[in-house]
């Protein structure tokens, strides 16, 4: 379904990872999200979409104006989501990362 929008937003109160967020980046399609929970860790605020604070209606307006008012520079914040996303989320990088937390907490380095 994701790959059908043209702009995704994000307006959670509570996020933990933000696997929509993600999602949508790694397709090339602009993000607004709320800045909340891991939500800033996979949007990039002004580079690879935006951020907005929770619950307020206006900022999610505004950014919302801006996207569709800078359509070219919408898409490429979206392209530059999706260069980010693979780069910092593929599975090559971070496997090794979890292995490491887990033999860390495990004590097993």
């Amino acid at each position: 379904m994701l790959a059908a929008c043209d702009l995704v937003v994000v307006p959670s109160r509570v996020e933990a990872f933000g696997l929509t967020a993600l999602e949508a980046l790694a397709l090339s399609r602009p993000v607004i999200a709320s800045h909340v929970g891991g939500l800033p860790e996979i949007v990039r605020d002004g580079q690879t979409g935006w951020l907005v604070p929770p619950d307020d209606a206006n900022a999610l307006a505004g950014a919302m104006f801006e996207v569709f008012g800078n359509w070219p520079a919408a898409l490429e914040r979206g392209r530059a989501g999706r260069q980010d996303v693979t780069t910092r989320f593929d599975p090559a990088v971070i496997l090794p990362q979890a292995v490491g937390l887990y033999q860390e907490v495990l004590g097993v380095i």
